[in-house]
């Protein structure tokens, strides 16, 4: 079991899950801060697992059927898809003139957004919870950052894949003419 890490009203699960997500979120930024070799064929692969994580977790608690849940799930995802495509225009992309190879550094400040996300879900749903916060629009808006991550994580493998695809072509383009 993780440590209590002092936020009020978090039980023993969630405090080791936040110091796990704390203990992830170092490991991410310290292993995107040198550049990797992106797979442009790949790039599918990431959203999907996040998407599948993020359905198994609203599976399990849903949120309400209403014409309320449904507004903020959508603004969830606008706000999501608009964080996902910064973050994605963020991230430095690099072709190899020669060899055509793509390398890509995230930026750490996308790393610790999408953690911060799902981080505030497990808060608000856990430390909000009980008598005094018996509410439906706390697990909502908790639905809503996990919705919000899941759409940050595919905008932004959107963005590089269309960016990298360019970057390639015009590399392509400048070799054959």
């Amino acid at each position: 079991m993780g440590p209590n890490l002092g936020i009020p009203g978090l039980g023993p699960q969630a405090s080791s899950m936040a110091f796990a997500l704390v203990i992830l979120a170092v490991i991410l930024v310290a292993r995107n801060r040198r550049a990797r070799e992106l797979n442009l064929q790949r790039l599918w692969v990431r959203p999907v697992l996040a998407i599948l994580f993020i359905g198994a977790m609203l599976y399990q608690s849903p949120p309400p059927l209403s014409v309320a849940s449904l507004a903020v799930m959508v603004a969830a995802v606008a706000v999501g898809g608009a964080l996902g495509w910064q973050r994605g225009r963020l991230t430095h992309l690099e072709v190899h003139p020669q060899t055509h190879i793509i390398t890509a550094r995230v930026s750490a400040v996308g790393v610790i957004l999408v953690l911060g996300l799902v981080a505030g879900r497990m808060v608000l749903r856990t430390a909000l919870t009980g008598p005094r916060f018996d509410s439906p629009t706390v697990g909502l808006l908790a639905d809503g950052l996990v919705v919000m991550a899941a759409l940050t994580m595919l905008a932004q493998q959107v963005e590089i894949s269309l960016r990298a695809r360019r970057l390639l072509a015009q590399a392509q383009s400048d070799l054959a003419g």
